[in-house]
């Protein structure tokens, strides 16, 4: 669909620091680029390709005491680019439960309610 598609939930710019994991692997502290509902996408030194599986572990800024502070998700790397030193990676959320995502799309779209 390119550039002009339509999501149904929007990218948010958040900075959010990140730890990830391949299973069996040690973790790798990262922070976003951008997330949203469904997905975000972070800088890693290493690629990651396509259909990985990570599990992660979503942080919110020292400053913020927002619930979602120590959120597990389990994602699928859909895609991975070159990005100066490292790549920039995206991954597609996997198995939210409702809880999950009401909670995703209070804190990342409260606008909306």
């Amino acid at each position: 669909m390119g550039k002009s598609e339509k999501r149904k939930y929007p990218r948010v710019m958040k900075d959010f620091r990140i730890n990830y994991a391949m299973p069996g692997s040690s973790h790798t502290t990262s922070k976003t680029y951008d997330i949203s509902a469904c997905g975000l996408s972070f800088e890693s030194e290493k690629v990651i390709k396509n259909d990985a599986v990570i599990k992660l572990h979503l942080k919110s800024s020292a400053t913020d005491t927002h619930e979602l502070i120590g959120l597990s998700l389990i994602a699928k790397i859909v895609r991975h680019e070159k990005n100066g030193k490292g790549y920039r990676i995206g991954a597609e959320f996997m198995y939210v439960t409702k809880k999950t995502m009401d909670l995703l799309e209070v804190y990342l779209y409260p606008e909306s309610e």
